[in-house]
């Protein structure tokens, strides 16, 4: 990741993406590199001349394209990641709720090898459930 302060911002054109309309920039940044941006918005205020930006750089067939990285806040997990937090409460009936689950789905598949009525896969599943969980 590198960061520079922006010098010049040009609106280059738009186009249609699978997303939506973008919006491309050419950008002149003070450490000397430059690039086109893509943005979703016209005019983000994080393309504005003197603000910082970080950003990856990549050489295609078009030129340089410039890629806006946004810091992760070390308070805010990423995405997809669980953090426990003050909301966050163990749920004592959870893990047997788990063990219930996959004690039923063995009963049901042993009952269906070996036959047997509704009543025998509940009472196989209490009974698979009882063992793990001792």
């Amino acid at each position: 990741m590198k960061t520079a302060k922006i010098t010049d911002c040009e609106f280059v054109k738009t186009w249609e993406s699978r997303n939506g309309t973008m919006y491309t920039y050419s950008l002149e940044l003070d450490n000397g590199d430059s690039g086109q941006i893509n943005s979703k918005t016209e005019n983000p205020s994080f393309l504005q001349v003197g603000e910082t930006l970080n950003y990856a750089s990549q050489q295609d067939k078009y030129g340089v394209k410039l890629t806006r990285i946004q810091p992760q806040d070390p308070n805010k997990p990423s995405a997809g990641a669980f953090k426990h937090g003050q909301n966050w409460q163990e749920d004592p009936d959870r893990q047997k709720m788990i063990v219930k689950q996959s004690s039923l789905n063995r009963a049901v598949e042993w009952h269906i090898a070996n036959g047997g009525t509704l009543k025998d896969v509940i009472e196989s599943a209490d009974f698979f459930t009882e063992w793990v969980m001792k």
